[in-house]
């Protein structure tokens, strides 16, 4: 698992990437996901107002990880940051409504791409960038 930073999107912002396959049926994973996220907001130089959590990978999620999402949606909720996702399979999908989550996190977070949630990003935030 790693960060990797993007620039150019402005000067104020930061893009930075988790890799790793957190979502799936394994509770270190949930764990070290939630763990990273609050690492990465907490010492960010700047504000952060937005984590996407990139769910291509992602096949299935178990009680474990439902609950961290839970969890974390509610943490960054109370710290002003929004919780998106990107890339997540419809199976997945039901499996969060299933588990109450979607009422939670609510539907217009997940986005078909990164480059979508970006996108959605760079609208609600009124940011005048052009790549």
């Amino acid at each position: 698992m790693h960060f990797r930073k993007i620039n150019g999107l402005h000067e104020s912002r930061r893009i930075t990437r988790l890799h790793s396959p957190i979502l799936s049926e394994n509770i270190a994973n949930a764990e070290l996901f939630q763990a990273r996220v609050l690492e990465a907001f907490a010492s960010s130089p700047i504000p952060v107002r937005g984590v996407v959590a990139t769910a291509e990978p992602v096949t299935s999620v178990d009680v474990t990880s439902a609950d961290m999402l839970a969890e974390l949606e509610q943490t960054l909720r109370a710290s002003r940051i929004e919780l998106q996702f990107a890339e997540v399979k419809d199976p997945v999908k039901d499996k969060l409504k299933r588990f109450g989550l979607l009422d939670q996190i609510g539907t217009d977070t997940f986005h078909p791409t990164i480059g979508a949630a970006v996108d959605a990003y760079l609208v609600e935030d009124a940011v005048d960038w052009k790549p």
